[in-house]
């Protein structure tokens, strides 16, 4: 298990953005506005079951009309940032866009089709 920080919020879409840290909400970043980029410090949880979930391990990202959940977790491909739209756990939810994998500093974008991407600081 790895620290994986966002430590900017890129939006990209036409109007407002939130992150909600639902483990840490002293680092929510809300009313991003369209085209704005945010510094943060911002960890992404860890969620490995459903009751983690349930206790609040994860990102939830707002842009519009979009909610997208995101966590990190371990599966066979290994440690992974995953992303859903569903708003609950799945083991073996698809990796977020771009970068992956765990451990560092990212860049969180949401893009304008509601999708999330993250890319590493190097």
């Amino acid at each position: 298990m790895g620290v994986t920080a966002i430590k900017q919020i890129i939006n990209q879409t036409s109007g407002t953005a939130s992150v909600f840290n639902h483990e840490n909400t002293g680092t929510n970043k809300e009313n991003i506005p369209a085209g704005a980029a945010v510094a943060c410090d911002m960890w992404i949880p860890w969620c490995t079951s459903q009751a983690d979930f349930d206790y609040n391990h994860y990102l939830r990202v707002v842009a519009g009309s979009r909610t997208t959940w995101i966590w990190q977790n371990k599966d066979n491909s290994g440690d992974r940032v995953r992303v859903s739209p569903e708003g609950r756990f799945q083991n073996n939810q698809t990796p977020i866009d771009g970068d992956a994998t765990v451990n560092g500093n990212r860049i969180l974008y949401i893009r304008a089709s509601g999708l999330l991407e993250m890319e590493r600081i190097r």
